[in-house]
């Protein structure tokens, strides 16, 4: 049901009045930290004629900025109820695209500096035409557009609880024209009305800065009204099994044929959805819708600082909320110490004017004159009475309070105490200490100050459902999107590609968003580096311990390491280690170049078979010849020890022999002997040579 535009009224007027004083200290604190530190309220207090602006706030908040811009929020879809992982990686290529885009940097950086400034910033998420020339191609895409000092221009529902707002049942966004370009803005959005509608609602402002002159402007509310929507829903189950659900009223009148082609009706159930609604009004009626907003949440995305609620009331600060005080006593200090160096520190003589009539530019203290070597003075007066021949006396030079030098430093270390210690230069050696110490060290840092990283992961992950929600309605056809891996590789995919399934011979679609649903998850890298950086220290250490171990793997964590690396110089020695992880296996292939790649590697190796084969078939006859070579040697080796050892058994034979027949013959000498020579005694014969003797003499 749509609303009229007194509803309108009253539940902005709601959230207007709902936390007003904060917003109105969120809003002081901006114009302090980027505009001036001197407001109305204490340059009327100082009596210093220098006034100047010593800010150490800045330093602080150029450190959080860094942090907040080298740690983004890592986003991850995963598959819930039946939707296909596929189908979640896409979505997490797609959604890492867009968020590369430049309109999505600027929103979210804008939104990150009210974040760190007032506690409170806000970006949106719109939906336009792909190609605004062609009038026939009706895709629609998802940006981001900025919000500038969110603080001022947000309302949200204060019934609203949670700090991302994703139960805000509405949400005012104020958006400020000048009369020509309200007029153009008219006449692109077929509106008709002029310059001189009534503003919708005045922003909230500074009340220590007041604005004296403003130019006239044209202030419209966007007004989003988020509605709960009881629907009735019809499961159905195919030919194929496949279990699908419909809006009865979508399929009211086809129930017959569906059932013909082999649909059916498994049950009915009445489910809750969620209608956004936006309108744009101006103080006095609705001038355009309401218009449906693709998804089921308000598209209006805040951050916030420290955030909390006080006696049912909403307080959000950033880091220059209870930094405004010292940094004020601060400039009063720095102030007054400029005053004394500027005002000199010379003594100032009193004279009787009798005394220096006459000379009066010798004691001047500017001009030539100043530096004059002596000065003269009148010995009598106009009266012939003697004057005094010195000063009656001295105005003495300011001093230097003694308490000042240390209230000073007392001074900046309030300051940090309340935007947090930054990292000094004594703490770290940048030459001695680990990567993994001065992540350490930065930790211990980030402990005492404000999580602006934790709430910007809360801000991520609700951007994230909301980009879900919306893309899920609008992605509803064929089509190809640009993606994004986590290691910032492009790739290319299709979302609801029709394919042919030949199990039950029908086209399918794959990569469909609207079936199942999908869990968003939020990761932040280290406070030193991203998580590429932490990565590439990582493999760089894998590589020193697996160097001498496994070529293989070290070849491939090179290959991982030089496809990390960053500069345009590196931009081909990338592309190419890209190429070596992408044939090899170790990354999958993301885009239809990428199995293009593959498949010609296949192909060249295919190629090359054949020739490896031969190659291979004329090694092996080679080593069956080398071997059937060796083989007849050792044959002939062992021949040659054959004859060899029986030459040797010939030759034992004859040795053998001879002596047998030696002994024979020195036996039957011995035996003549005897029977010639009585006298002569031998001893029997023992089968051996008989030694050299000779007989005794008779």
């Amino acid at each position: 049901m749509a609303l009229d535009h007194q509803q309108i009224m009253i539940m902005h007027k709601k959230a207007h009045e709902s936390g007003y004083a904060t917003r109105e200290k969120a809003s002081d604190d901006i114009v302090f930290s980027r505009l001036t530190q001197w407001d109305e309220s204490i340059l009327s207090d100082v009596l210093t004629e220098y006034k100047g602006e010593f800010n150490i706030i800045r330093k602080e908040r150029r450190r959080a900025l860094k942090e907040l811009s080298q740690n983004p929020v890592q986003v991850t879809f995963r598959p819930v109820d039946g939707a296909d992982p596929d189908t979640a990686d896409i979505l997490n290529g797609v959604y890492r695209a867009d968020c590369r885009g430049n309109d999505s940097m600027t929103a979210i950086k804008i939104a990150t500096q009210d974040q760190v400034d007032c506690g409170f910033g806000a970006w949106r998420l719109t939906t336009e035409y792909k190609n605004r020339l062609d009038a026939i191609d009706n895709d629609q895409v998802i940006k981001r557009h900025l919000i500038h000092e969110a603080n001022n221009v947000v309302f949200w529902d204060p019934n609203a609880k949670l700090q991302d707002k994703s139960d805000a049942a509405y949400c005012t966004v104020l958006t400020s024209y000048s009369e020509a370009g309200w007029k153009e803005y008219a006449k692109e959005n077929d509106i008709d009305e002029d310059a001189s509608v009534p503003n919708f609602s005045a922003p909230a402002q500074s009340y220590v800065y007041p604005w004296t002159i403003e130019p006239k402007k044209v202030r419209i509310g966007e007004f989003y009204h988020r509605r709960k929507k009881r629907t009735r829903m019809c499961l159905y189950e195919t030919a194929n099994g496949e279990i699908i659900s419909y809006d009865k009223r979508d399929v009211k009148d086809i129930e017959d044929q569906m059932e013909a082609s082999g649909y059916v009706k498994l049950a009915e159930k009445m489910i809750d959805k969620y209608v956004v609604e936006k309108y744009l009004v101006s103080g006095t009626k609705i001038l355009k819708g309401p218009d449906r907003i693709a998804g089921e949440y308000i598209p209006i995305i805040p951050v916030y600082g420290e955030w909390s609620y006080v006696e049912g009331e909403e307080v959000y600060e950033g880091i220059t909320r209870l930094a405004k005080d010292p940094q004020r006593l601060h400039n009063f200090q720095m102030s007054y110490l400029a005053d004394i160096v500027a005002k000199g520190s010379r003594k100032k003589p009193f004279f009787n004017p009798d005394q220096i009539r006459g000379y009066e530019q010798y004691y001047a203290t500017t001009g030539p004159e100043f530096n004059f070597p002596y000065y003269l003075l009148n010995a009598k007066d106009k009266d012939g009475m003697p004057l005094p021949q010195q000063p009656l006396g001295y105005m003495e030079q300011p001093e230097v309070p003694q308490a000042l030098a240390g209230l000073v430093e007392l001074t900046r270390n309030s300051i940090e105490d309340t935007t947090g210690p930054s990292m000094t230069s004594k703490s770290l050696d940048p030459v001695n200490t680990s990567g993994r110490a001065i992540s350490l060290q930065h930790r211990r840092a980030d402990s005492q100050q404000i999580d602006f990283l934790g709430a910007l992961q809360i801000a991520m992950r609700h951007d994230a459902v909301v980009y879900q929600s919306m893309a899920s309605q609008i992605y509803d056809t064929e089509r190809e999107f640009m993606t994004l891996d986590e290691l910032g590789n492009e790739g290319n995919d299709t979302l609801n590609m029709q394919a042919y399934n030949p199990m039950t011979g029908e086209q399918s679609i794959i990569n469909d968003m609207s079936k199942g649903s999908f869990d968003v998850y939020t990761d932040i890298g280290p406070a030193y580096a991203t998580v590429k950086e932490e990565t590439r220290a990582d493999i760089k250490e894998m590589i020193g311990a697996v160097a001498q171990i496994n070529p293989e793997l070290t070849n491939m964590l090179l290959m991982q390491y030089i496809s990390m690396s960053e500069g345009a110089d590196m931009k081909g020695l990338r592309e190419w280690a890209n190429d070596q992880l992408l044939i090899s296996g170790i990354r999958q292939p993301k885009s239809e170049e990428d199995m293009m790649k593959v498949q010609q590697a296949q192909q060249q190796q295919q190629q090359l078979d054949p020739v490896t084969m031969a190659l291979s078939q004329q090694a092996m006859a080679e080593a069956q010849k080398a071997e059937a070579q060796a083989i007849k040697a050792q044959a002939d080796t062992i021949k040659s020890q054959t004859d060899a050892e029986k030459a040797v058994a010939q030759t034992a034979q004859i040795l053998t022999e001879t002596e047998g027949k030696q002994i024979d013959n020195v036996q039957k000498l011995m035996e003549n002997l005897r029977n010639q020579s009585p006298v002569l005694r031998l001893p029997p014969a023992s089968g051996g040579l008989i030694p050299n003797t000779v007989a005794p003499s008779t």
